[in-house]
């Protein structure tokens, strides 16, 4: 009796697990189709072909302390991957900078890279917290 419960109880198990595993499988083909994030409040586009133009970008942070609302500091941008174009021509690319505070952000650029070049380790940039996920970078020699 005892030996049956323990069966049915890991076939319980096993299924669930089965069940969750399907889902992963599909989890990103559904996604692949909206992979543009919403344009967060706040942002001067309204599409994210326009994000850079003007040396001007919103971008989500990913790594890092978020800035509060307002708040700015000069950084250098530090790397630049992850730049390949999805299937609507948008590139995602992972971006590190350094600030002038001494921390290190990791921040995606959601932009189409054939429009708006995308972020190079090097160059200074402004960066502005917009809310708890997302800052506004400004490139000055861009503009």
């Amino acid at each position: 009796m005892k030996q049956s419960r323990m069966l049915d109880g890991a076939a319980r198990t096993l299924s669930a697990l089965s069940a969750f595993a399907a889902l992963l499988a599909v989890a990103p083909a559904a996604s692949a189709a909206t992979a543009e994030p919403p344009i967060p409040r706040g942002a001067m586009f309204h599409s994210w072909r326009d994000n850079g133009a003007g040396g001007n970008y919103v971008l989500q942070l990913v790594q890092g302390h978020p800035l509060s609302r307002g708040a700015t500091l000069h950084g250098v941008v530090t790397s630049d991957l992850t730049c390949t174009p999805d299937e609507q021509g948008y590139s995602h690319c992972h971006n590190g900078v350094d600030l002038a505070d001494g921390t290190h952000i990791t921040v995606v650029d959601n932009h189409a890279m054939n429009i708006h070049p995308c972020l190079k380790p090097g160059e200074q940039i402004v960066v502005s917290g917009l809310n708890s996920t997302w800052v506004k970078g400004v490139v000055a020699d861009r503009q």
